[in-house]
């Protein structure tokens, strides 16, 4: 992800993990080949690539919760965004639905708090009327139609 070319005002990765990161397990070496949490292909330790990732690059990280295998492992990602401002998780356990949501709310209050920062996104209204919240409502549903065509 540090090689990625970040633009733009809005930056957002979606890490979505079955299973913690070598040394987050929590349990030891518990199958875990790399206890120490280093693959052998790897020479900075996760905390500090993800540490660079969101004070150099400025990315927010959505990571989403299939189980409590993660936990360890997602409260080390947490600590890397102090105060917890830009991480956040999402279970998945109440389906797709929930994280689609939560994809399309982030993304309009970003866009919100580009082109208007002390507003209120239930009261912003567009150039024709409409509330900002059923303008993301149109959008999401043009989006399922999309992809349900494709």
């Amino acid at each position: 992800a540090l090689r990625l070319e970040w633009r733009g005002d809005v930056r957002v990765a979606v890490f979505i993990a079955d299973a913690p990161a070598h040394g987050y397990s929590g349990q030891g070496r518990g199958g875990d080949d790399f206890p120490a949490g280093l693959c052998p292909d790897q020479r900075t330790p996760l905390p500090t690539l993800l540490g660079r990732l969101a004070n150099e690059q400025g990315v927010d990280l959505l990571a989403t919760k299939l189980n409590s295998y993660t936990d360890i492992f997602y409260n080390m990602l947490a600590e890397q965004y102090p105060g917890g401002d830009g991480f956040g998780v999402l279970s998945l356990t109440d389906g797709a639905h929930k994280f689609k949501a939560a994809i399309m709310g982030a993304l309009s209050e970003a866009v919100l708090s580009l082109i208007a920062p002390s507003a209120d996104a239930a009261g912003v209204q567009t150039y024709d009327g409409t509330t900002l919240s059923s303008l993301t409502a149109t959008l999401s549903a043009s989006l399922r139609e999309s992809l349900d065509a494709a």
